[in-house]
């Protein structure tokens, strides 16, 4: 149990720190989204996407603004 609850305070800690002591965001969703993905796995990052963008989040917008961001990262051969 002790390992659960220090994974719970973990991510405690990691959310609070993207909000001001007024309880506004202080990084913008996409930054959150990289970093959690970062710090806790794929599958988190995604978790939290969903939980940051809200049941009327529109699935088509998110493709298009991954596919923008692929486009941006993606390493091109120089030839």
């Amino acid at each position: 149990m002790g390992a659960v609850k220090d994974m719970m305070m973990d991510v405690e800690e990691f959310v609070y720190n993207f909000y001001d002591s007024d309880g506004q965001m202080t990084e913008t969703i996409p930054v959150i989204v990289a970093k959690a993905k970062q710090r806790f796995g794929v599958s988190f990052g995604e978790y939290a996407e969903e939980v940051l963008r809200g049941p009327e989040y529109d699935m088509r917008q998110a493709e298009m603004e991954y596919r923008a961001e692929l486009s941006l990262t993606e390493d091109r051969i120089p030839f």
